[in-house]
């Protein structure tokens, strides 16, 4: 009954994983728009529902995370690139999500998915990522998973986690510093157009990864 009350909402379902709990949106190839406070009513509704009411022993300490599902990168890219204007996505990047993930409707976002509600493959691919780097700097005041040897912040980028992009970007441009993004190979055009003034980029294979984890 109580979920009536949410009007407006673009939800189009919840996913329940081992990773976490996710609102789930279908953007299709049409760019969204967004009812901001029936968004943040339907977040505060799974998380009473799920962490304190129905699944508690599973999801008490559990963060709803947000996920977006398109036909292709441009509109991640239009998201991004419109962080400073007026047509600004208030609902996905000013800090109601810690993290709303982007993939795609194809085989990579469909592998990335799989990859997306497993901790422990995702773990298996940050230790391997984090080699050669030094443990990150809590004390750093910018978005990062580790080091490089030159002590610019490095960012795991590869879940597209829309925020939390954004937060490193704009943290680099307003202390004037430079960083390191890692990806996929097929993410990084989109990225570099958005960020690239800002960062390098590191990619991984796609194909590589796949026969790795996913054989």
């Amino acid at each position: 009954m109580e979920a009536v009350k949410i009007r407006g909402s673009r939800m189009a379902g919840a996913l329940l994983a081992p990773s976490g709990i996710f609102t789930v949106y279908n953007g299709d190839s049409y760019t969204m728009k967004w009812d901001y406070r029936a968004e943040i009513k339907v977040q505060v509704f799974l998380k009473l529902l799920l962490c304190c009411e129905r699944l508690p022993g599973q999801y008490a300490r559990t963060e709803v995370s947000g996920l977006l599902l398109g036909n292709g990168l441009e509109d991640f890219y239009q998201i991004l690139s419109a962080a400073d204007t007026g047509s600004r996505c208030f609902f996905l990047l000013d800090g109601n999500y810690e993290h709303f993930y982007y993939l795609t409707n194809d085989h990579y976002g469909e592998t990335l998915l799989k990859l997306l509600c497993d901790p422990v493959k995702i773990t298996e691919l940050d230790n391997l990522l984090k080699h050669g780097f030094s443990p990150k700097d809590a004390g750093l005041p910018i978005e990062h998973d580790a080091l490089d040897q030159s002590g610019h912040p490095v960012l795991f980028g590869y879940f597209l986690d829309i925020p939390r992009i954004n937060r490193f970007h704009t943290a680099l441009q307003l202390q004037g510093r430079n960083g390191i993004l890692i990806c996929f190979d097929f993410q990084k055009e989109v990225l570099h157009r958005f960020c690239g003034g800002q960062a390098e980029f590191s990619t991984i294979s796609f194909e590589k990864f796949e026969r790795r984890f996913f054989p």
